[in-house]
C-alpha cells in the first residue's frame, strides 16, 4: 500500500515538473516534449501502483505492478542524466553570450538554432527529474511490502 502511494505521489511530482518546465520554457523552445514524457512516465506510474495494489487479488499482477514501478524511475532518471551536461554546456553559452552582452532575443528558428538561446530551464528540469526519480526508485524499494511466497500465499 505505501509503496503504491508513493508511485502515486511521484506520478503527481513529475508531472508538476514537467508542466513547469513547459510553462517557463522561452518562445520557439520545443518544451512540449517535456510535458509529455512527464505525463507518460506518470501515467504508467499509476498503472504501477493500481497493479500493485492488486497483489492481494492477483499475486503475479502486483509483482509486475511493484517490479515495474521500481525500474520505471530508474529509466526516467537515466534520459535526463545522459542529457543534462549537454544541457548544461548551453546553459553556459548563453550565460557566457549574455556577459558578452550579445544576447539572442528572437525566437528560435532552424537558422539560428546555433546561436546562444536560453536553456536553463532545461538544465533544471533534467537535474530535477532525475534527482526525484532516484529519490522514488528508493522511496518504492524501502516502503514495499513484503509479498508472502507462491507456497506460503496457498497458491
Amino acid at each position: 500500500m505505501k509503496a503504491a502511494i508513493v508511485m502515486v505521489l511521484y506520478a503527481a511530482a513529475l508531472l508538476c515538473v514537467g508542466y513547469l518546465t513547459y510553462s517557463l520554457a522561452p518562445p520557439g523552445a520545443n518544451a512540449a516534449t517535456a510535458l509529455y514524457i512527464s505525463a507518460g512516465i506518470g501515467a504508467l506510474m499509476v498503472l504501477c501502483a493500481i497493479a500493485t495494489l492488486a497483489r492481494k487479488v492477483n499475486r503475479t499482477v502486483g509483482m509486475i505492478g511493484i517490479h515495474l514501478g521500481l525500474v520505471l524511475p530508474l529509466l526516467a532518471a537515466a534520459g535526463p542524466i545522459a542529457r543534462l551536461p549537454g544541457s548544461m554546456e548551453n546553459a553556459k553559452r548563453f550565460n557566457d553570450a549574455v556577459a558578452a552582452q550579445g544576447v539572442m532575443v528572437e525566437p528560435l528558428t532552424d537558422e539560428n538554432r546555433d546561436l546562444p538561446h536560453p536553456v536553463a530551464y532545461q538544465s533544471v528540469a533534467l537535474g530535477s527529474t532525475a534527482a526525484l526519480s532516484l529519490f522514488a526508485f528508493g522511496a518504492i524499494l524501502s516502503h514495499r511490502s513484503k509479498t508472502p511466497k507462491k507456497d506460503d500465499a496457498g497458491e
